[in-house]
C-alpha cells in the first residue's frame, strides 16, 4: 500500500511478470516529476529455498526501474528483505552455527 497526498498520473501494478505479480509485490506511482516504486522483496526463505526466486525478482525489478529511470527520476522504497548480519534478521535461527 502506498499513501500519498498527491494524486498520481498513473499507477502500475506489478512488473508484468506473472510469477511475481500474483504475489502483489510491486506498486508504482507515476507523478509529474518522478516515479515512486513501493515493493515487498521476497525472502530467500529457510534453507534458501526461494533464493533463485529472490535473485530473479531482484534482477527483474532492477531492469524495470532502469527503464523508468530513462524517463524521469525513480524513488524505490519498501521492504527489501536484505540483511547484512544475523543481528539484522528477525528470522535467523540462533541454534544454527555461523
Amino acid at each position: 500500500m502506498t499513501l500519498t497526498r498527491y494524486k498520481p498520473i498513473n499507477v502500475i501494478k506489478g512488473l508484468n511478470v506473472e510469477e511475481f505479480d500474483e504475489e502483489g509485490r510491486v506498486l508504482t506511482l507515476e507523478f509529474e516529476e518522478l516515479f515512486l516504486i513501493n515493493s515487498y522483496f521476497p525472502r530467500a526463505g529457510d534453507e534458501l529455498k526461494r533464493l533463485d526466486f529472490k535473485i530473479k525478482f531482484d534482477k527483474t525489478i532492477e531492469e524495470f526501474m532502469m527503464k523508468l529511470r530513462e524517463r524521469k527520476p525513480v524513488i524505490i522504497c519498501g521492504d527489501f528483505n536484505a540483511v547484512r548480519d544475523r543481528k539484522d534478521s528477525s528470522f535467523w535461527d540462533e541454534r544454527e552455527p555461523v
